[in-house]
């Protein structure tokens, strides 16, 4: 098949050339967009952490970047879920610290929410970075005692490279770890990277992704199984085509599975504002998103 598509003038999923690769997968890095959500997304963390009294930088392993941030909801934190959120960056760059913004969506509505890091590319590999996602859901399910939170009611999500391994942890089985994954309610993410063979083919992440093979036990669409929880999948209908088409790959494969999932795409949403809609009370997308949570933490 990949010869075919190679005699038709095709490199990966409909695409020609590496400019379009690349492009694909740019995510607008530079430039207006990015600050002026950055900037949001700053301001936002600093009023959480005044809000809501967190607990910071919480170790849950031995890597120096094995931390999370706790922010719990004043309206009951020891009943309440708990939302597990993993930042994005390409696995190589950024902090939990711009996730720290959604504690002021979810807190007040009565979730608690973590942000957590992990290592990066390339000091880590993709197989160690994916079990630092699975080991930080873990180690929150293992310390709900210390964190005051009930450990049956965990949502696990991310944006970008983080919505990747929110998906990653979702598709493990957790028969060597001490979590029940029936204890996890949902899952949502945002702008994700759920196919990585289109990063082994982009010149820009090829040399971590070096192989299809790798590509593929990377890619959480591949590693859908039945009984998996309901997933809120998110777009933005301003980034690059590749990502709607990703999106919508993890989507259908999660409803193949026979599974529960909601695909949206977010008017005017890029790779970084869509995050503060869904943020932004009154916001269609807040309002989707919140109607997501309220139905599965009712279960």
């Amino acid at each position: 098949m990949a010869h075919l598509l190679l005699c038709l003038g095709m490199i990966y999923a409909g695409y020609s050339t590496q400019e379009e690769i690349d492009h694909q997968l740019s995510y607008g890095m530079v430039g207006p967009k990015r600050d002026e959500a950055y900037a949001n997304f700053v301001e936002g963390a600093y009023r959480a952490r005044d809000a809501f009294s967190p607990k910071l930088d919480l170790m849950y392993g031995p890597a120096d970047r094995h931390r999370l941030d706790f922010f719990p909801t004043p309206l009951g934190a020891d009943k309440a879920p708990t939302i597990i959120f993993f930042h994005g960056g390409s696995w190589r760059l950024s902090d939990k610290f711009f996730a720290n913004f959604w504690a002021e969506a979810f807190c007040p509505a009565g979730y608690n929410f973590i942000a957590a890091t992990y290592g990066f590319l390339p000091l880590f590999s993709m197989d160690q970075i994916i079990d630092h996602a699975r080991l930080a859901v873990n180690w929150v399910s293992d310390n709900h005692a210390k964190l005051g939170i009930d450990p049956t009611r965990l949502i696990v999500s991310g944006n970008s490279a983080g919505a990747h391994l929110a998906m990653m942890a979702m598709v493990n089985d957790w028969t060597e770890t001490s979590l029940d994954p029936q204890n996890i309610l949902g899952c949502f993410g945002f702008s994700g990277l759920y196919d990585l063979e289109m990063a082994h083919h982009s010149s820009n992440s090829r040399q971590y992704v070096t192989s299809v093979k790798d590509a593929k036990a990377w890619s959480p669409f591949y590693h859908v199984k039945r009984d998996l929880p309901p997933a809120f999948i998110v777009f933005g209908d301003d980034e690059t085509e590749e990502f709607a088409r990703q999106s919508a790959v993890m989507h259908q494969a999660w409803l193949d599975a026979g599974n529960q999932s909601t695909l949206v795409s977010a008017p005017g949403g890029n790779h970084y504002n869509t995050q503060w809609f869904a943020r932004t009370e009154g916001d269609p997308l807040h309002q989707k998103l919140m109607a997501f949570l309220k139905e599965i933490s009712q279960k």
